[in-house]
């Protein structure tokens, strides 16, 4: 038969898309690459979308994760080895070669990178009605900790809404010393958005945390949804992944243990855990791509 082909196109009527991941590297460790990497180019590659994603994203570490969607999947190590070096072009310290554990966080803020600021962070008197410009965002990662659960939030929906609701500062205005807030502003919806779910307390607060296989945002009346794409997990020091098809079908799939294959799995009703490793990471893509 022939060679499943990483570049066909998903889902169509008759065929079924059957996700892959790239072979670990035991002598310089790749898990955070692999884990990367293999959900990025799937998503692409399952809905076809490497010219809207390359219209938006034009990192080199991305171009590089853009001709991994075209590739056949033997090339998949070949491929992740150009994405991991061209990150280590851009910081060493970051990046390294041998046996240490790079960090999923940099991969993703290294690789996921707008052309243009996709989000505002804003100073906002509303007394005054002035603003002051605090940073601006090429990326969106959003953190989750006990921090979270300790205001009351048990979602990502919810992580997500308060990440772009203003919020207090301890500030006052230089003109009318009335309290400032600080404002969210999204320019435009971003094509990727990472969460960061730091260790929390106990296994019952991953019992908790709600996963959303969709989270969404109203704007001007339209509403933008990003779907869940894939989670990352850690374990014995070592990251492994679970994809999510446009089905919403569960893929496994760990370059140390299942190599290339990833392994179709059962639904389950908590998506913080996956054999016995902890969820650390959840990414969402924008749904919009999709219709285009």
């Amino acid at each position: 038969s022939k060679k499943a082909r990483l570049s066909e196109p998903g889902p169509l009527s008759g065929f079924s898309y059957f996700p892959c991941g790239p072979k670990w590297d035991s002598l310089n460790w790749s898990c955070a690459y692999d884990a990367v990497i293999g959900i990025l180019i799937n998503t692409i590659t399952e809905r076809n979308l490497s010219v809207s994603c390359a219209a938006h994203l034009s990192s080199l570490p991305f171009s590089h994760v853009i001709r991994g969607s075209t590739l056949d999947r033997s090339s998949l190590e070949l491929v992740r080895d150009s994405f991991r070096h061209s990150l280590r072009d851009l910081n060493p310290s970051l990046f390294p070669m041998g046996k240490r554990l790079a960090s999923v966080d940099d991969v993703l803020s290294y690789s996921l990178v707008h052309d243009d600021a996709v989000c505002l962070s804003l100073q906002y008197c509303s007394t005054c009605d002035c603003s002051k410009l605090l940073s601006k965002l090429l990326h969106v990662e959003i953190i989750i900790g006990n921090f979270s659960f300790s205001i009351g939030l048990r979602s990502i929906q919810d992580c997500f809404t308060d990440f772009l609701s203003p919020k207090v500062v301890s500030r006052t205005c230089d003109t009318c010393n009335s309290p400032l807030q600080m404002h969210m502003n999204v320019v435009y919806p971003p094509v990727f958005i990472a969460f960061n779910i730091q260790p929390l307390r106990s296994e019952q607060d991953y019992s908790i945390l709600h996963i959303d296989r969709f989270i969404s945002w109203v704007r001007d009346g339209t509403n933008h949804k990003w779907r869940l794409v894939g989670l990352v997990y850690l374990g014995q020091n070592h990251f492994m992944t679970r994809y999510i098809d446009f089905s919403g079908q569960l893929w496994y799939h760990d370059g140390m243990t299942t190599e290339n294959t990833c392994l179709k799995e059962a639904q389950t009703n908590n998506l913080c855990l996956a054999m016995g490793r902890i969820v650390t990471h959840a990414l969402y893509r924008l749904q919009d791509l999709d219709a285009e």
